[in-house]
C-alpha cells in the first residue's frame, strides 16, 4: 500500500470513528413488544369453546397449541377442547418496525373429566302374573351394566325377569373413560307381588326414527363429515347426518344394510323403510338396478331416480342389493342412496355414495410409467396418451441433503404470516422447517413430521414440525403429464400432498389462480387417495370438484405412482394409471377457468408443491402416541403428452 493510500485509509477510519460515536450516542433503542395473557380457569370436558383474554403493546399476537391432541385453536382467540388433559398454549408476536419481537408467553390449564350421570327407568308393573319388563338406562357416556342385587329377579340385556315374590333391586354401573369419571352407581327397587294393578306401557314404537347403514365405515370408505355438517347447517337434513363415499367395482352387487331404531334407541322390527336410489339433489349419474327396477343415471330432482321399499327383520335390520350397470370404471361415477321413514329431512339418516371407480374382477392397480424417456397410459375414458419425458428430479442427493435449490425452495412457518392464517387455514398442527426435508441417500427425498420426542434435532414453534418445498420461482409448468412416485406416511392424522398452484398467486389470489391437488392422503383412511380441482366459480366464490379411489391396500406400505394429465380444457388424476378424478371446463360452467388460456390466449403456469401436514380439517385427529411420520418421494417427472407440455420455465 502506498503512503497516500495509508493516509486516505486513516482519514476514512477517523471519520467513521467520529460519526460512529455520534450515531451511537444518539441511537434509539426499540421497545420490546409485551404480551399480556390472562390466566385460563380450569375447564371440564364438554365445555364450550373458551375465549382467550390477550392484549399486546404492538403487532399481532399468534397463539398455537403445543398439545394438539388435547386442545386446538379454531381461530386466533378461541380454544376448543378435544379431550381431558393439560392444554398447553404459547403466544408469540413478531413485533413491528418500531417494536422488537415479544418474548413467548406460555399458558397451561387443566381440562378435567366430566361427570357421568346414570338413571334407570321404573318398572312398577312387574309381577308374577306379568313377570317380564324392559328397562332402559341413560348415561352421559360409555356402556352401562345392569345387575340384580337379589335372588328375587334376574336381568339380561335390560330385560328383567321376576323369579319370586319380594323386592327386586337393580344396580347400574358405568366405568370411567378418557373423558368421563366413573358414574356413581344407582339402584332401582320394585316390589314384586302375585299381581299388579299397574298396566305396562304400550309396546308401540314411535319416532323420531334413526336409520343407520352398517355396511360402510371409515375403514372401508371415505368419511364426508365436512359435507354432512354443511348440509345440516343449511337445514337440508336433520342433525346427526352421516355421509360416506365408498369405492366399489363396476358391474358388482353391493348389499347395503340399515339398522332402524325408535325414539328410545330400540331396534324396530317389521317397519317399512323407503330407500332413495339416485337420491334427489344428489347429482347421481351411475346406472344401477335394485330388484327388477333400474335407473338411467339421469338426475330427476326433485324426484329420486328410484324409490323402493323394504321391511326390517326381528333385529330391526333391512338390506338392499344394488347392482351397478355401467361397464367402465371412473372416479365421479356414482349413485347416492339414503334410507328413511318419515322424510329425508325429518329422520336421522345416513347418505352413501356408491362410486363405481374400481374395475370388475377386483384388480387394484396397473403398472408404472417411470423408468424411461417414453411411457404410455390411458385416461379414464380409454383414450391412449403417449408421454415423452421432458424434465425430472430423481432426488439422488447424498443422505441428509436438502432438495436441489436450483429446483426447489423450502416453505417455512405455521401460516400465521400467510393470508390463509395460522394453521394454513385448515387448523393444521405443524409448523414447517427446512430441516424436515432431507434426502435419504438411496434415491428418495423424505419429508419428516415429528414432535420433539420423535426428533429433537428439528423443531419449530409448534408441537409438530414438518416439511414443505415448492418449485415457486424456480420451475413453472404448462400442460402435460405430471407424475411422482410416493410412499405415504403411516399414522392417523398425517396429511401428505402432491399439488400445484397458479404461479400468479401473488397477483391473482387463491382460488382465482387455481389449485390442482394431484393427490391428498389421510392416514386415518389409509386405503384411499383423493384428488381435487379448486377455482373461483361464476358467483365469485371458491368452488371445487373432487374424486376418491379406494385401492384396497394400505398406501403407506409401498410406493405408488400418482399422476395428472393436464390439457387446456380437461384434467385427469391417476393412481397407478387408474383414474381417480376428472374435470372439464364444461363441468365448471366457467367462460374462463384458470387451467386454460385466458381471453388473450395466454396459457397459465403452475408450480409444484410437496408437503406433509398434520391434523387439520382433512388429516383429522392425530393418533395417540404418534411422534414421527415420513413422506417418501422417489421422483418427480414431467412429460409432454399428445403434443402438450414443454420445457419448464423459471
Amino acid at each position: 500500500m502506498t503512503p497516500k493510500s495509508r493516509t486516505v485509509t486513516a482519514l476514512i477510519s477517523a471519520i467513521f470513528m467520529v460519526f460512529g460515536v455520534a450515531l451511537s450516542s444518539g441511537a434509539v433503542t426499540m421497545p420490546t413488544t409485551a404480551i399480556t395473557f390472562a390466566a385460563i380457569p380450569k375447564a371440564v370436558f364438554g365445555d364450550a369453546d373458551i375465549a382467550l383474554n390477550i392484549t399486546e403493546t404492538a403487532g399481532v399476537t399468534t397463539v398455537t397449541s403445543n398439545s394438539p391432541e388435547v386442545c386446538s385453536l379454531p381461530n386466533a382467540r378461541t380454544v376448543h377442547i378435544i379431550t381431558a388433559g393439560t392444554c398447553k398454549l404459547v403466544a408469540t408476536n413478531p413485533g413491528t418496525a418500531s417494536y422488537k419481537p415479544a418474548r413467548a408467553v406460555n399458558k397451561s390449564f387443566m381440562i378435567s373429566k366430566a361427570q357421568n350421570i346414570l338413571t334407570i327407568s321404573d318398572f312398577p308393573w312387574i309381577s308374577m302374573a306379568n313377570p317380564t319388563a324392559e328397562v332402559s338406562t341413560t348415561q352421559s357416556n360409555g356402556v352401562t351394566t345392569l345387575t340384580s342385587t337379589t335372588k328375587i329377579c334376574s336381568v339380561t340385556d335390560n330385560k328383567v325377569q321376576a323369579i319370586k315374590v319380594g323386592t327386586c333391586t337393580l344396580r347400574a354401573s358405568n366405568p370411567s373413560s378418557t373423558n368421563f369419571y366413573p358414574a356413581k352407581s344407582v339402584t332401582r327397587s320394585v316390589t314384586i307381588a302375585l299381581t299388579s294393578t299397574i298396566q305396562p306401557p304400550s309396546t308401540v314404537q314411535v319416532g323420531p326414527w334413526t336409520i343407520r347403514q352398517t355396511t360402510f365405515n371409515d375403514s372401508n370408505s371415505t368419511n364426508g363429515a365436512a359435507d354432512a355438517n354443511s348440509w345440516v347447517s343449511n337445514n337440508w337434513y336433520h342433525v346427526g347426518l352421516r355421509f360416506q363415499i365408498a369405492q366399489v367395482q363396476v358391474k358388482s352387487t353391493t348389499k347395503i344394510s340399515y339398522l332402524v331404531t325408535d325414539s328410545l334407541g330400540k331396534p324396530t322390527p317389521n317397519k317399512v323403510i323407503n330407500l332413495s336410489v339416485g337420491k334427489r339433489d344428489g347429482g347421481s349419474n351411475a346406472k344401477v338396478q335394485v330388484g327388477t327396477q333400474s335407473t338411467t343415471g339421469s338426475d330427476r330432482t326433485p324426484l329420486d331416480q328410484l324409490l323402493v321399499t323394504g321391511t326390517t327383520n326381528a333385529q330391526g335390520v333391512v338390506s338392499f342389493d344394488i347392482t351397478g350397470l355401467d361397464t367402465t370404471p371412473r372416479g365421479g361415477l356414482f349413485t347416492q342412496i339414503a334410507a328413511w321413514i318419515t322424510g329425508l329431512d325429518k329422520d336421522t339418516i345416513d347418505i352413501t355414495n356408491l362410486e363405481y371407480s374400481l374395475p370388475a374382477g377386483g384388480t387394484t392397480g396397473g403398472g408404472t410409467t417411470g423408468g424411461g424417456t417414453t411411457g404410455g397410459g390411458t385416461t379414464g375414458g380409454g383414450t391412449t396418451n403417449t408421454r415423452t419425458l421432458i424434465w425430472s428430479d430423481e432426488f439422488n442427493g447424498s443422505a441428509g441433503t436438502a432438495p436441489d435449490t436450483a429446483n426447489w425452495t423450502a416453505d417455512i412457518g405455521n401460516g400465521c404470516n400467510n393470508p390463509a392464517g395460522c394453521g394454513w387455514g385448515n387448523g393444521e398442527a405443524e409448523a414447517y422447517a427446512a430441516c424436515a426435508n432431507k434426502a435419504d441417500g438411496s434415491g428418495s427425498m423424505l419429508i419428516t413430521a415429528s414432535t420433539t420426542a420423535g426428533d429433537a434435532s428439528c423443531t419449530s414453534s409448534n408441537a409438530w414440525t414438518s416439511g414443505k418445498f415448492t418449485s415457486y420461482g424456480k420451475k413453472t409448468f404448462t400442460y402435460g403429464y405430471f407424475e411422482a412416485r410416493l410412499k405415504m406416511p403411516a399414522g392417523g392424522g398425517t396429511w401428505p400432498a402432491f399439488w400445484a398452484l397458479g404461479s400468479n398467486i401473488n397477483s391473482v389470489p387463491w382460488p382465482d389462480c387455481g389449485e390442482l391437488d394431484i393427490v391428498e392422503y389421510a392416514g386415518n383412511n389409509p386405503n384411499v387417495s383423493t384428488g381435487a380441482f379448486h377455482y373461483k366459480n361464476a358467483q365469485g366464490n371458491h368452488d371445487y370438484k373432487m374424486g376418491a379411489l379406494n385401492s384396497g391396500v394400505n398406501l403407506s406400505q409401498a410406493y405408488h405412482t400418482y399422476g395428472m394429465l393436464w390439457l387446456p380444457n380437461e384434467i385427469t388424476l391417476f393412481i397407478d394409471d387408474r383414474q381417480v378424478a376428472k374435470v372439464t371446463k364444461a363441468d365448471t360452467g366457467l367462460a374462463y377457468w384458470p387451467f386454460g388460456p385466458n381471453s388473450a390466449g395466454v396459457n397459465p403456469k403452475m408450480y409444484i408443491i410437496f408437503n406433509l401436514a398434520m391434523g387439520g380439517s382433512y388429516g383429522g385427529g392425530i393418533q395417540s402416541g404418534l411422534t414421527k411420520a415420513q413422506f417418501s418421494i422417489d421422483y418427480f417427472r414431467y412429460y409432454s403428452s399428445n403434443g402438450y407440455g414443454s420445457t419448464p420455465t423459471n
